[in-house]
């Protein structure tokens, strides 16, 4: 049987091969699922801890756990609670799954205590100081010393202790090495009083080291002994000398921690907080960086995996559908073979088990090669930079895990059914029965129940009924939900069902066409329609499928460029300008903090240096403004008065500097400019803000602020010019997701005025600085460094989308859209080929026939050319309308997953002609193609030959 099975896959070896390179596709997209979703998963992971260093100036992969442990009811019991913890602190990584890489203890006293210097100083408030005894695991191999050495690991001969303090407890403190302090009040468990010697004075090694969970600048106060010594003196397990505080901490390489640990490592923690939380004495406290970390993972990473799965589906389904296309094509051509075969004697289930064995020899080789194309395809993805663009970014951690040869192994027993399926229609019928059947006519069962009709109806329906609900839909996006599966199944249901519907229309236009022209019709043209009119039943699976592919194509093509296009407008708009920075201004706060100074007062840096970089970079740097933004309130100066956001410009400036899309208000946003600079004390409102005040051009309104204190800083008249939607910069809607999920929307309200007006009012404070640049931003940061210019604030709008590129939601949605372009292309191709090559070879001896009646090769090729238009054509035109059509109901819902919900620009649908132009180079070349073979084919055609096998 497995001769006979591979000289029927050589004889048919190019649609063979189709099927394999179906089975292979298949396989490759659905094991490239689980592994590049964990490695998506894994870099998102990754980049919110870096995330965390940048924002917080934390380490991220640190658990703490803090335990005062008091004097008054431990007696006694002081070795049973530094134990408790110690045996959680060796067994971390049996409770945590991970080995850590460093483990630090801290004990040091709860309150400070009063201590003196033994030598005495010229005065008595020099005399006196504040300390607190303390112990730091490991601290010598972080710490280089400015002064002195490393404390001794034993006692003094006279008694004394050796102690190490930072830089900040020397210099505030006056200290001298080698003298010696006493302390008040403390004494050891011995009863004895405690004096401590300066041994050496640190500071930390590398500031970045994350041994220094906290700075070590902080240690104000600490004097650090060795370890061993304070327990011994201080904590000896049976007593202390005072309320002592415990601190443990555990630092994992974040790195290193994988997905699968998040889940695992949060339940500890939430056990460890569970068991230590019934305790009131000593009070334990455990809290890890990675917690909020983790759970705005778990939030985000949901949506990953759901987007994976749906933008997967339709190709997975695909090529199902093609893989069947084929599989069908292959056993009607030997559908003769096996009547023959059925007639001698061969029963149906020795048909399908030698159908079904030759499935599984090529599901087999499908796996094989399949799942290191899904490796691949997978690196592929992660270079996604945005729709069909690419680019050398560093490869993420891919991996050929056992979840994806499960999946590839799925799908190929899956492949084997499809691929048996069409066996089972014909496996049944002898030769004459068969030949029987040709000459019955029976409507297909789909056109007897309307199945088309009812598919279209449930996709409306479903669309109708999301467009009713976009707030719902915000509402769960929001809460970090994915958008609902359903959405996006109505989508691809709308662009099947106009699929299966356009088979209805097609018949009826070949047949109008048909009858209006058949007096004036050619013979060839006649004969071209007659075919058509017989064969719709047959070309019925390649019409569906070149409908599908084209609506698909443009639909994801017009999804990605969508999504990227809109993103990209909304962080150019939210930023303001390509560059919005903001200097550290110098002020007075320390000094009225002391009581030296009454108001506060900013010291303006140079702003000249920025005009100076225009003029050094005018081919680059083409707008330059200042913008200040504060907070004020507007009729009001009580507490709960709505704050709004205070904007003041000088408008020429900002006008050439600013940035925001056309067509966002009712006129250009140059208009509303024009007429703030006309009026010196005049003022833009946002639109939310004139409707909650019913404000109107001409009103007039107050506007209050206050300084950095809290200090009101007085009020400045303003008359509103204009009222506007949308305003560089300005979010209309704050969103805010408590713990529970629960989605709170708040409006935010804008002001704008004339900055050249505040100087009347307020004193300078500190501003932004807005630039408008052509080309790249590198040119700034260098002149930031050669300047030594310290930024509190820093917006890169080039710095902001490449973050949202590589942001994994987007490099999921592109990747996949792109393969799926793809795959979509080569399917199109590979399945209109195969119909047409394999449609002439079956009427070779129709042609001959038709050739030897006298007809040209032109009019065979005019006549193929006309069934060409209505069996290739007409469908592609058709698919390209489903899929422009289906973009414009379906992707503005499917845009919610993509814009965040404070979104105050509308969003549109965006088109690339350039994606139409590549589908429609694929097709015209495949049309081409197939009629440049098909010629060569007629062309060769021996009209003899065609009728001796007539005759055969």
């Amino acid at each position: 049987m497995i001769h006979f099975i591979a000289q029927k896959l050589l004889n048919k070896k190019w649609l063979i091969l189709c099927i394999l390179i179906g089975n292979v596709l298949l396989v490759a997209i659905a094991s490239c699922n689980p592994m590049y979703t964990k490695a998506a998963l894994q870099k998102m992971l990754t980049t919110k801890m870096d995330n965390y260093i940048d924002e917080e100036g934390k380490y991220p992969g640190l658990l703490t756990v803090d335990a005062v442990l008091y004097q008054e009811l431990l007696e006694n019991r002081v070795s049973s609670y530094f134990d408790d913890y110690t045996k959680v602190e060796d067994k971390v990584k049996e409770l945590y799954g991970i080995e850590p890489i460093m483990q630090v203890r801290y004990f040091g006293f709860s309150q400070r205590q009063n201590a003196h210097y033994v030598e005495k100083r010229e005065t008595n408030a020099a005399n006196s100081l504040f300390v607190k005894p303390a112990s730091l695991t490991g601290i010598g191999e972080h710490v280089t010393f400015l002064s002195g050495d490393m404390y001794s690991s034993t006692v003094n001969e006279d008694g004394s202790i050796d102690v190490i303090v930072s830089e900040v407890m020397y210099f505030d403190s006056n200290m001298v090495v080698g003298e010696n302090i006493e302390l008040d009040n403390l004494r050891d468990i011995n009863g004895n009083p405690v004096t401590l010697r300066i041994a050496g004075v640190f500071r930390a090694a590398d500031y970045s080291d994350i041994y220094w969970a906290k700075s070590s600048l902080s240690y104000d106060i600490d004097m650090f002994m060795d370890p061993a010594i304070f327990m011994e003196r201080f904590a000896n397990g049976t007593t202390i000398s005072g309320n002592v505080t415990g601190r443990w901490y555990t630092f994992y390489d974040y790195d290193k921690i994988s997905t699968e640990s998040v889940e695992s490592m949060l339940a500890t923690d939430n056990r460890l907080i569970y068991d230590y939380k019934a305790q009131t004495k000593p009070v334990y406290r455990i809290t890890s960086n990675y917690h909020k970390v983790f759970e705005d993972y778990q939030k985000n990473s949901g949506r990953v995996i759901t987007t994976m799965w749906i933008l997967q589906s339709p190709i997975l389904v695909l090529l199902a559908v093609f893989i069947f296309m084929v599989s069908n094509q292959v056993i009607s051509i030997e559908q003769g073979e096996i009547s023959i075969l059925k007639s001698r004697g061969v029963s149906k289930m020795q048909l399908i088990l030698t159908y079904l064995t030759q499935s599984a020899i090529l599901a087999a080789i499908g796996l094989v090669i399949g799942v290191p194309i899904g490796y691949l395809l997978c690196h592929l993805f992660g270079s996604t930079n945005a729709f069909l663009e690419f680019v050398g970014r560093k490869a993420m951690r891919v991996s050929i895990t056992g979840t994806a040869l499960l999946y590839g192994l799925v799908v190929s027993l899956l492949s084997i059914i499809i691929m048996t399926l069409p066996v089972l229609k014909y496996a049944r019928f002898t030769i004459v029965e068969q030949k029987a059947n040709k000459r019955k006519k029976t409507t297909p069962l789909w056109q007897r129940v309307w199945l088309d009709v009812i598919l279209l109806a449930a996709s409306l329906y479903g669309f109708y009924n999301f467009n009713s609900q976009k707030e719902l839909l915000v509402s769960k996006v929001a809460s970090g939900k994915a958008l609902d599966p359903m959405l996006f199944l109505s989508a691809s249901m709308f662009i099947l069902s106009c699929a299966i519907v356009f088979l209805r229309i097609i018949p009826l236009l070949a047949t109008v066409v048909f009858k209006l022209g058949r007096k004036i019709l050619s013979p060839a043209a006649y004969a071209s329609f007659l075919q058509i009119m017989r064969d719709i039943r047959k070309q019925s699976f390649i019409t569906v499928f070149l409908v599908l592919t084209i609506a698909l194509g443009i639909f994801n093509a017009n999804i990605a460029r969508t999504v990227n296009k809109n993103e990209e407008i909304r962080i150019h708009y939210s930023t303001g300008a390509d560059v919005v920075l903001s200097e550290k201004w110098k002020d007075n706060s320390g000094d009225m903090k002391m009581g030296y100074a009454g108001a506060l007062l900013y010291e303006e840096p140079d702003y000249g240096r920025y005009e100076a970089l225009k003029n050094e970079n005018k081919d680059k740097l083409k707008g330059l403004a200042k913008v200040l933004r504060a907070e004020a309130t507007v009729n009001s100066t009580a507490a709960d008065a709505d704050p709004v956001t205070f904007l003041a410009i000088n408008t020429y400036d900002f006008g050439n500097t600013a940035w925001m899309p056309d067509g966002v208000t009712p006129e250009h946003w140059y208009n509303y400019l024009n007429e703030l600079a006309s009026n010196p004390e005049g003022a833009i409102i946002s639109t939310n803000f004139a409707q909650k005040m019913n404000f109107k051009v001409g009103s007039t309104i107050s506007l209050y602020r206050k300084d950095s204190t809290g200090k009101s800083m007085g009020r400045m008249p303003l008359t509103v010019v204009a009222i506007v939607d949308a305003f560089p910069s300005f979010e209309a809607k704050q969103t805010v997701v408590a713990d529970d999920g629960t989605v709170t929307t708040t409006e935010n309200y804008l002001v704008v005025s004339n900055y050249a007006n505040l100087s009347r009012y307020y004193p300078v404070t500190p501003y932004e600085v807005w630039m408008k640049v052509e080309g790249d931003t590198d040119f700034i940061y260098d002149w930031a460094v050669e300047n030594k210019i310290t930024f509190s604030s820093f917006a890169d709008y080039s710095d902001r989308i490449v973050a949202m590129k590589n942001d994994p939601y987007f490099q999921v949605t592109n990747g996949m859209l792109t393969i799926t372009f793809i795959v979509v292309l080569v399917l199109c191709a590979i399945g209109f080929l195969i119909y047409w090559l394999t449609s002439i070879r079956a009427r070779e001896l129709i042609f001959g026939i038709y050739r030897a009646m006298g007809m040209s090769m032109g009019e065979l090729i005019r006549m193929l050319l006309n069934e060409h238009f209505f069996g290739s054509v007409i469908p592609i035109l058709f698919g390209a309308g489903v899929g422009i059509l289906a973009s414009k109901m379906f992707i503005p819902l499917i845009e919610i997953a993509y814009a965040p919900a404070e979104q105050t620009l509308p969003t549109g649908i965006f088109i690339n002609s350039g994606d139409i132009v590549r589908i429609s180079v694929v097709v015209g070349v495949m049309l081409i193609g197939c009629l440049a073979v098909i010629s060569v084919m007629l062309s060769k055609m021996k009209i003899n030959q065609a009728l001796k096998l007539g005759e055969d």
